[in-house]
């Protein structure tokens, strides 16, 4: 072989395990991403942030093992001495839901100021069960209220 040849097949197998090496990395890479991905957990995600881009909710056959209070979701805003309120302008609905901890839309704050939610859309619990306490005193619902079993 001359050697302008041996130089040129030297240089084409260099630049075959140099793609190959790429092609791998991107590979690792791609598996890496998918494995993150599938590790969350289902239905995993963020009711509070979902109500601040102003989404609506609806979540379905969910056991809820926390606490669900509505008077931390958004900022309280005073409209009364020692009144504060909560406006959640979306939607809600929870349908065939199981909520095993309180779900508070109204409470008295640490200085003994009440905190009380105004829901600006509909608000749903359709077939859902209650475990633990409900309070929904003085609160306000712009839309239709439905707690239907």
């Amino acid at each position: 072989m001359t050697k302008k040849r041996v130089l040129l097949q030297t240089f084409e197998n260099l630049k075959a395990r140099a793609i190959k090496h790429i092609l791998l990395a991107v590979l690792i890479i791609v598996c890496f991403n998918c494995e993150s991905i599938q590790t969350k957990p289902k239905n995993e995600f963020n009711l509070k942030d979902r109500i601040k881009q102003g989404k609506s909710i609806l979540i379905t056959d969910k056991e809820f093992n926390s606490p669900l209070d509505f008077t931390e979701i958004t900022e309280q805003i005073l409209i009364n001495e020692n009144i504060l309120q909560v406006n959640i302008k979306v939607p809600v609905t929870f349908k065939n839901c199981v909520f095993k901890k309180p779900v508070i839309a109204y409470k008295k704050g640490s200085s003994n100021e009440v905190i009380l939610s105004a829901f600006w859309g509909n608000l749903s619990f359709i077939d859902c069960v209650f475990k633990d306490k409900v309070n929904f005193r003085e609160t306000i619902v712009y839309g239709i209220t439905n707690f239907t079993k």
